[in-house]
């Protein structure tokens, strides 16, 4: 039985088609935080910002929560 090499069997993980920018869930564009090497590159403190912006401007929109009528309902 072939022995196998137990450093080969984990790879760090790379996509295989690498997208330079990223859209977040509120429609927000911001850099990838991975480079094509695989290594954390993060994000800059403009693209962190733009994203609360628009998490604050949400959360603004969103509807008053119902009123509780006393009967526990």
């Amino acid at each position: 039985m072939k022995k196998r090499n137990v450093k080969n069997a984990f790879k760090p993980f790379v996509p295989l088609v690498y997208v330079p920018y990223q859209t977040t869930s509120l429609g927000v564009r911001i850099r990838n935080p991975i480079n094509r090497k695989g290594e954390w590159i993060g994000w800059t403190a403009e693209e962190v910002g733009a994203h609360l912006q628009a998490v604050r401007n949400y959360s603004n929109t969103l509807p008053p929560p119902p009123k509780s009528n006393g009967n526990g309902c």
